[in-house]
This record gives structure tokens, C-alpha cells and sequence, in this order.
């Protein structure tokens, strides 16, 4: 798949890098807040406990790492999309 990515880019593709992202940390601090008020709802105390636990650890690295293993680009949301529908298929089915 890697080398599929590079021969379009090596072709002058324009659309090869048109999926890419960059990973914004003030982006991910708001979701991870979003995320501990959504599952926390009316708790502050419970919530600040969940923002705290999501500090303590480097989602990103680990994201990154589960999708170097299969050969695929965490930052690239063609990617990303395909890994989520087989993680959702693998579940239903």
C-alpha cells in the first residue's frame, strides 16, 4: 500500500496527499474534554478525572503505532476511514 502511495505522489498526482492531516494538539485537548463532559455528564469532579487519565497517556503515539503494524497512515484519513469500517465490520460480524 506504501508503495502504491509513493508511486502516485512520484506521478505527479496531485490528489495522493489531499487526505493527509496534521495531528493539532489544542485540537485533541478539546475532543478529550468533550469527551470527558459527554461521558461525565453534570459530574465535574468525574469528568476533571477523565481528562486527567486521557493526559497520562500519548493516544496519538499509540494510534500511530497500531497503524504502523498494518502498513497503514495515521495520518491520512483514506486510511483512517478504512481501518474504521473493519474495526466496525470485525465487531458486527
Amino acid at each position: 500500500m506504501e508503495r502504491l502511495y509513493r508511486d502516485e505522489r512520484a506521478a505527479g498526482r496531485p490528489d495522493a496527499d489531499r487526505l493527509t492531516f496534521d495531528w493539532q494538539p489544542q485540537v485533541r485537548k478539546e475532543a478529550q474534554r468533550e469527551m470527558a463532559a459527554s461521558l461525565a455528564p453534570g459530574q465535574p469532579q468525574r469528568a476533571a478525572l477523565l481528562r486527567q487519565a486521557f493526559a497520562q497517556r500519548d493516544f496519538v503515539t499509540e494510534f500511530k503505532q497500531q497503524f504502523d503494524r498494518y502498513g497503514l497512515r495515521a495520518n491520512d484519513l483514506g486510511d483512517v476511514t478504512a481501518a474504521h469500517w473493519l474495526v466496525m465490520w470485525t465487531v458486527v460480524h
